[in-house]
């Protein structure tokens, strides 16, 4: 369970910062 939660949150923040860097690059 607690290695799901892990490649969740660290899924949530991967796509976060390619999300933020697409945005800053316009």
């Amino acid at each position: 369970i607690a290695f799901f939660i892990f490649m969740m949150v660290f899924y949530a923040v991967l796509w976060f910062m390619i999300y933020w860097v697409l945005l800053e690059r316009g």
